[in-house]
């Protein structure tokens, strides 16, 4: 998969194994880091001596890693979308769902509310960690569901966003 952060390109290859090893080839460079996998998406290892937590999720148009709490957006550019990545105008609606399972903060957004792509929805925590859930098209919040101290798994859609809907 290539990706895309602060106008860079990657080429991006992983996998993780049984022998819990996360195993990726980064534009040719192979890393391997042990790891323990959490759960679907998250895991944790030490690094200089320090436990870090990853956890990473995606759409159709970005990959999302969130590192200690610190979330990095990647633009995902697939031959499907073109070269350079604009691949929002293919995407009408947007279903967030957690990265985690975990429990929700705040709802920073309600229905028939605008927003712009990367606005702020919903924040969730996790292990101790705070992620906030950001919008990757501009549109319509057409469903809001989910409320602040709600328990809630990875396949739960917390909020849609319609961008035909505006």
């Amino acid at each position: 998969m290539k990706l895309k952060y602060n106008n860079e390109i990657f080429t991006l290859d992983g996998s993780f194994g049984e022998d819990n090893l996360i195993k990726a080839n980064i534009n040719n460079e192979l890393i391997e880091i042990a790891a323990k996998k959490l759960d679907n998406n998250t895991y944790s290892s030490n690094f200089n001596n320090k436990k870090l937590n990853v956890s990473v999720w995606s759409n159709q148009l970005f990959v999302f890693v969130n590192l200690d709490g610190h979330t990095f957006k990647f633009d995902r550019i697939d031959e499907d979308f073109g070269a350079d990545g604009a691949s929002g105008a293919n995407l009408s609606v947007e279903e967030i769902k957690p990265p985690m399972p975990g429990s929700i903060v705040k709802v920073l957004v309600s229905v028939g509310d605008e927003v712009a792509e990367s606005a702020p929805l919903v924040i969730i925590e996790a292990m101790k960690m705070e992620t906030t859930l950001y919008s990757s098209i501009s549109g319509k919040i057409t469903a809001v569901n989910c409320s602040e101290k709600e328990q809630v798994d990875t396949d739960r859609v917390l909020i849609v966003v319609d961008a035909e809907n505006k």
